[in-house]
């Protein structure tokens, strides 16, 4: 992951990838990441995410 003009991006976008399953912890830390995912994978069909409380 590549950090430019204060966001983040991949090499490439990720074509291949058609399904995601993420169990996410740090919720608030991790929408970054997961927003530069989802803008680099064109094709994804299914996105799955667990939530869980940050304590």
């Amino acid at each position: 992951v590549l950090v430019t003009n204060g966001g983040l991006s991949l090499p490439s976008p990720l074509y291949n990838l058609k399904h995601l399953t993420l169990d996410l912890r740090q919720v608030d830390k991790e929408i970054p990441g997961l927003v530069c995912l989802l803008r680099n994978s064109p094709n994804l069909e299914k996105l799955s995410v667990d939530c869980h409380p940050y304590y």
